[in-house]
């Protein structure tokens, strides 16, 4: 989510950022992941032709932060404040809903597969994983913390839109108290966080992969089974945990790897290979 709204804001910026990250992975034989536009609004595209236009005009000086445009009454505007008319904003607002109540975010979590969600909406029995709502990939720890930069964002550039959210999630939390038995996820002592105290585990007998992560939920390192791609051939393999193993996703992996379902697997059981 974050990638798609930089990349609204600061088209320019963000497309001389990803030429210089082409070099550098040039360089390292390795390829960052291919992000497909399609769990977003396509009508928000639209909103966002200005920029591009102002991007080429005369009157637009280049920073590292994207460009700025002079006005006519010689007062400069940059990134979200190019954003102007009430359908406009409204088009960037579509870039900023929650993927569970697709209303405007409120105390944002990022959810390991990039999704964002409410932290309020992340809600679930003390027996389940977590699961994104949009893409179904699953969460390999406790809830993530709040996304304090995307939330300075939200208050500080649509301040009435925040205060109705923050409204409406306090009252819903007032009556939740009240009706179910649902609590925030926190996760077990095993799923405490994405990176596991690798000598406490060993020293329980488990089996664990150090430096070898997860490539479809990102758990890092893989602590158990670990299957190890057959016919994958970038120099980086294809690794998946016995969780993701089981419920196989058609997502990419995490360093855009062709990885297909008719793809063979090796299990490994120990840190070797």
């Amino acid at each position: 989510m974050l990638h798609f709204l930089l990349l609204k804001i600061y088209p320019v910026a963000c497309k001389r950022k990803e030429n210089q990250m082409r070099e550098e992975e040039k360089k390292m034989n390795s390829q960052s992941p291919q992000f497909d536009d399609h769990t977003y609004p396509t009508n928000a595209d639209g909103g966002f032709d200005h920029l591009i236009d102002y991007a080429c005009s005369s009157d637009t000086e280049f920073h590292d932060d994207g460009p700025v445009v002079t006005r006519t009454d010689g007062k400069k505007q940059s990134g979200i404040d190019l954003v102007a008319g009430k359908e406009k904003k409204q088009a960037l607002l579509a870039y900023l809903s929650c993927g569970a109540s697709r209303h405007l975010l409120f105390r944002p979590v990022v959810l390991n597969c990039g999704h964002a969600f409410c932290e309020s909406c992340i809600i679930c029995s003390d027996d389940e994983r977590i699961t994104c709502k949009v893409c179904e990939m699953p969460h390999p720890a406790r809830l993530p913390k709040v996304c304090l930069a995307l939330d300075y964002f939200l208050e500080e550039n649509f301040p009435k839109e925040y205060e109705l959210r923050r409204d409406a999630v306090q009252l819903d939390q007032a009556l939740f108290k009240h009706g179910s038995a649902a609590t925030h996820y926190t996760g077990s002592n095993e799923e405490n966080s994405l990176f596991f105290d690798v000598p406490s585990l060993s020293t329980n007998g488990m089996h664990v992969h150090v430096g070898v992560g997860c490539d479809s939920c990102g758990k890092l390192p893989i602590v158990g089974d670990r299957y190890r791609c057959r016919d994958c051939t970038e120099a980086m393999g294809f690794d998946l945990c016995s969780n993701c193993y089981n419920s196989p996703s058609k997502l990419p992996g995490r360093f855009n790897q062709q990885h297909t379902p008719e793809h063979r697997f090796l299990i490994i059981r120990n840190n070797q290979g």
